[in-house]
């Protein structure tokens, strides 16, 4: 499963819900302290380990308070953190960084010495990504470091990896193959610098807890309190830091709520930024806030495939093929859009929004009724062999709260054009979760969200080893390329694969896309220069 999570790297290349660190910010008259952001996760961070976190939450944390070879930079790329310099071999395959001077790691420990940061921080980091005793679901993505793939299958020594201190301040990587993500690579996460002597003294409690997290970058973890009903965590400047003149605020406080907490919270001025769905944002007085609108999410339609009928290849693609886009575009409410492909139109890779610089080729069937019914007729004659029992109309679709004009209208088509009649199955938030992953459905209208910027954060969601694979797929070859993507070793290549991916689940009737979901950033008019890149809503 580790390897699954293609690029959850890509995490760093926009994952972040930038509010930068080094700008002029006004305080809410609210807030206790002046310069002081508030903002609430939807749920807990519970693993600080910048080699082994997973989460949303936890990286939005962990980017704050350490710092990597690269970072991400104002104009939306990336430029040196802790690096200085690179000098490279005439191969491109040998990268030599100098760190800065006067690096540092901040210890939460009173009475602790300072602790130099030196390039064997980095060499102990990567040991821990790449060695299997980690499991790091983030490693195949460093595959491109000389030995890395055989270290993590076990078919050579941890210190055969091409990672090398020449000096305290230089640092040395060998490269297996150049791939078009360094940059993003190495400023995400999983290749922040870890010092050895300090992660043996947590004795397995590493990140964990506040006093098992030590800090190099712009902020340190000042509060992380998890009480019965509250979770904290507070971030505070970090005076320790190699540029803390950048550094004009004084933190972050975070708190976990829903999302209708968090939006009576920014209303009442009682935090100053918000995730906020389209209903919520039209109730704001929009002289006071400012927004940034965005996709991070796909609502559609998953078949459960333990079914031998929905797991039917004829079944699935008479369903695609019977969606009329046009009739539902008709019945759209609030912001939201019909979506004529998979991948949510927030996603960027390398720096570009993914769905204006993937090929220009139809993803989805194009409505063709009389084809559906031939194909679905098919399959039903076919079933019918098998099962004389067989009834077509004792299927329903598992919905939660309520339905809506858009899946309303879906059915309407399915009944007229199939002659199939869907009961509907609408379940309380608590029941639908659990019946959704416990397979309880035959179909069900589910909303996908990007998780970290990369096409692969929604695509991974139908590899068979999915933890979000309610629906039991295991698609041909499906895994096996999703894994290949991060190793591709040109743009054109990676973006390719992510399309022909995409299309095999909406041409083949995997799931049925319906609708992109229109949210929004709302934040306190008195913040000033905010960047944005909503694919996981991360804080920078």
């Amino acid at each position: 499963m580790k390897k699954n999570f293609l690029l959850k790297i890509t995490i760093f290349s926009s994952l972040l819900i930038l509010i930068a660190i080094c700008f002029i910010f006004s305080g809410c008259k609210k807030s206790k302290y002046n310069k002081l952001i508030s903002y609430s996760f939807s749920k807990a961070a519970m693993n600080l380990d910048p080699q082994t976190a997973y989460e949303p939450e936890e990286i939005t944390i962990i980017s704050n308070i350490f710092e990597g070879l690269y970072k991400k930079s104002l104009n939306g790329g990336f430029e040196f953190g802790v690096a200085s310099n690179l000098s490279k071999s005439d191969d491109e395959k040998t990268l030599k960084f100098t760190l800065k001077d006067n690096l540092l790691w901040r210890c939460q420990k009173q009475n602790e010495k300072d602790i130099k940061l030196t390039a064997s921080d980095f060499v102990f980091a990567f040991k821990r990504l790449i060695d299997p005793k980690t499991n790091s679901s983030h490693a195949a993505n460093y595959f491109f470091i000389k030995n890395a793939q055989k270290i993590n299958e076990g078919k050579a020594d941890i210190n055969s990896l091409g990672v090398y201190e020449n000096s305290e301040k230089e640092l040395t990587i060998e490269l297996e193959y150049k791939t078009p993500l360094l940059e993003e690579l190495l400023a995400a996460t999983p290749a922040m610098p870890c010092n050895e002597k300090f992660f043996e003294s947590t004795i397995g409690r590493y990140g964990t807890t506040k006093e098992n997290i030590i800090s190099n970058g712009p902020f340190y973890l000042n509060m992380w309190n998890i009480e019965k009903n509250t979770t904290k965590f507070r971030i505070r400047k970090n005076d320790k830091y190699h540029n803390k003149n950048l550094v004009n605020i004084i933190g972050v406080n975070f708190s976990v709520k829903s999302q209708k907490e968090a939006f009576d919270l920014f209303k009442n001025k009682e935090i100053n930024t918000a995730i906020v769905n389209s209903n919520q944002f039209n109730n704001l007085n929009k002289n006071q806030i400012n927004n940034i609108a965005f996709q991070n999410k796909i609502n559609g339609i998953i078949i459960n495939q333990k079914n031998d009928f929905l797991s039917d290849e004829k079944t699935k693609l008479a369903l695609a093929l019977a969606v009329n886009k046009n009739k539902l575009e008709e019945n759209l409410s609030g912001n939201s859009t019909i979506a004529n492909y998979l991948i949510p139109n927030s996603i960027t890779i390398f720096g570009k929004p993914y769905n204006k610089i993937k090929p220009k080729k139809e993803c989805c069937p194009q409505y063709d009724p009389h084809v559906a019914k031939m194909y679905f007729e098919k399959a039903k004659h076919e079933m019918l062999k098998k099962d004389k029992k067989f009834n077509i109309n004792s299927f329903s679709i598992l919905t939660k709260n309520s339905t809506s004009p858009i899946l309303n209208q879906l059915l309407q088509t399915w009944q007229k054009d199939l002659n199939l009649f869907l009961k509907i199955n609408n379940e309380k938030p608590k029941n639908y979760e659990s019946k959704l992953k416990n397979g309880q459905f035959d179909f069900a209208l589910i909303s996908i969200n990007s998780n970290f910027n990369s096409p692969s954060s929604i695509l991974k969601t139908f590899s068979k080893n999915s933890p979000f694979n309610y629906a039991n797929y295991d698609i041909k070859n499906f895994d096996e390329r999703l894994n290949s993507a991060a190793n591709q070793r040109n743009k054109n290549s990676l973006i390719e694969e992510y399309f022909d991916l995409e299309k095999t689940i909406c041409k083949e009737g995997y799931f049925i896309p319906l609708t992109f979901e229109t949210e929004y950033l709302v934040y306190d008019n008195k913040i000033k220069n905010i960047l944005f890149n909503p694919a996981n809503k991360e804080f920078y």
